[in-house]
């Protein structure tokens, strides 16, 4: 909420985005020509240096 306060005293999306690329999957069903259910999937984090992709 609008009190939350990060570990740098931010917001946490405010600090999402400022300091790494990150990713939010959507999963969508479609079960008879619709869609019927939207997941969505944890947030995901994109390395900066090649070094990290093995973690």
């Amino acid at each position: 909420g609008k009190d939350y306060k990060g570990d740098n005293g931010s917001k946490l999306l405010k600090e999402r985005r400022l300091k790494s690329l990150y990713m939010i999957l959507l999963c969508m069903d479609i079960l008879a020509k619709y869609i019927c259910r939207v997941i969505r999937l944890d947030t995901l984090q994109v390395p900066i240096n090649v070094n990290q992709f093995e973690k």
